[in-house]
This record gives C-alpha cells, sequence and structure tokens, in this order.
C-alpha cells in the first residue's frame, strides 16, 4: 500500500514530508510524493521547479525509505491530488495556522481534498514532534462520521501501541446528536476487548472545538482523529466549523475520515 503526500516547494510542503516519511516507515508501506500542480510558478504557488524537485529526490534518497516522485500538471490540483490518492492508505497535506486575526478558512484546495478525497487525508501543520506513547483523540458523534472516526482511531492506536481518548461534548444543543453514556460506556468495553486501550472522555460545552481542543493539550496528544462528511452531489458542502476550527488551530495532526 502507499501513503500520498501532496508536496509544494515551501515550509507547508517540507512539513507535510517529513509526516509522510513518517507514516511510510510506521505502516512498512511505500511513499509516494507528488507535486500536483498547474505547471505554472507564476499562477500557481504549489509549483516547484526542476531544482526543487531534484532536490526532494535526493532527500528522499538519503532516507532509504522506498520512495516514487512525480510532477503532475493539472487543470485542477484538487481533483489531481484526489485522484493520486484514489485507493491508497493516506494523504498527507499541509495546512497553514488560523491568521492572527481569527479570520482565515481552509483554502479551496484544501478544503476540497478534504471533503472529496475518499481515503483519510492527515492534515499537518508543524513538524513531527510527539512522543512515541502521545495518545490517539477521536472526538466521536453518534452518525456516520463519527463510527467511521472511531474505527480509524482504534486502528491507529492498535498500529502505534497509543491509548485512545474516545471524547464526547455534549454542547447540550438539542439539535445535536447525543450519545447515551452508557453507549458510550459500551463502546469503550468493546474496544478493551480488541486490545485497544481506551478511556471515555465525556466533555460538557457548548464550544465543542474549544472543548476538545483542551483535551488534545491536557493529554499531550500526539494525534485529533475527526469524521468529516463527502462532499453533497451538488457540490455545495463546506467543511463543518468545528472541524475547521481545530484543523486549523491545532499543532498536532488531524486525521480527517469519510465513510465509506
Amino acid at each position: 500500500m502507499t501513503v500520498v503526500v501532496a508536496y509544494s516547494a515551501d515550509e507547508l510542503g517540507r512539513v507535510a514530508l517529513e509526516h509522510g516519511l513518517v507514516q511510510a516507515r510506521e505502516r512498512g508501506t511505500r511513499l509516494l510524493v507528488v507535486n500536483v500542480t498547474r505547471g505554472d510558478a507564476y499562477v500557481d504557488k504549489q509549483f516547484a521547479s526542476e531544482e526543487a524537485m531534484a532536490e526532494l529526490r535526493q532527500r528522499l534518497a538519503d532516507t532509504g525509505v522506498d520512495a516514487e516522485v512525480r510532477q503532475d500538471i493539472v487543470t485542477d490540483v484538487a481533483g489531481g491530488l484526489v485522484e493520486v490518492a484514489r485507493g491508497t492508505d493516506l494523504l498527507v497535506v499541509g495546512v497553514r495556522h488560523r491568521s492572527p486575526v481569527g479570520k482565515m478558512l481552509l483554502g479551496s484546495v484544501t478544503q476540497s481534498v478534504l471533503l472529496d478525497a475518499d481515503v483519510p487525508v492527515l492534515a499537518v501543520s508543524s513538524p513531527p514532534a510527539a512522543a512515541a506513547d502521545a495518545p490517539v483523540v477521536v472526538a466521536y458523534r453518534d452518525d456516520e462520521p463519527g463510527r467511521a472516526a472511531l474505527a480509524y482511531a482504534a486502528q491507529e492506536a492498535t498500529r502505534s501501541g497509543r491509548r485512545l481518548l474516545l471524547a464526547h461534548v455534549d454542547s447540550g444543543d438539542t439539535d445535536a446528536r447525543t450519545v447515551a453514556e452508557d453507549d458510550l460506556v459500551e463502546a469503550v468495553r468493546q474496544l478493551d476487548e480488541q486490545g485497544v486501550a481506551a478511556e471515555l472522555v465525556p466533555l460538557r460545552d457548548r464550544d465543542v472545538a474549544g472543548a476538545v481542543q483542551q483535551l488534545v493539550d491536557d493529554r499531550h496528544a500526539g494525534l485529533l482523529v475527526l469524521g468529516v462528511r463527502h462532499r453533497t452531489p451538488v457540490g455545495k458542502m463546506l467543511m463543518g466549523s468545528v472541524a475547521q476550527r481545530l484543523i486549523l488551530d491545532l499543532e498536532v495532526p488531524v486525521a480527517a475520515v469519510k465513510p465509506r
């Protein structure tokens, strides 16, 4: 199988590359590093020059990882990334932190990839730094994306030998999907039976994103897993505000997972 890195010749591209190398080593898979671009440095910031691509190939050769580098010229960068990643294990993308004035939203390319990719997308903004025992946090909801996120988080915790924190935030919103505590306890029990060291962390806060971020910070988590929905058929669905805030604000990697 394959881990795909969305590469650009800038700091975000280098951050994504380092995380991709970590993921490929941990999973024992090959690495595909792809610069998907419209092919013109004057109009496309994703464009990597021949010199940058040569430096990238040398960097990968020095790691000893089974890696392939390619540059795809496309008319739609997001669509090109989604197509390259189709059927692989994971797509790693770099994202910029929220702007100081707090108004920055996810870029259109990043948002399209997160919504349209048929594989988990790992959004990263800082170089790999998590301790080996840093727990995996999953933000759980009682819906298909929530269950997909839980399944992926359990796999990640099992693969890495880390503890899984199952976080459910009760915002007090009567329109939101809530989960009975007995059901949450049962979910943790089933995880324990599967050999996953899991802990239930019920939270109550009207600020769902803030509560999850505080948990990630307090427990020094190494990964947050979120369930997200596919883009609607008419293509108008945007990334939810909670998911956007967490992806933009957190230092730790955030895995966006969709139901299959």
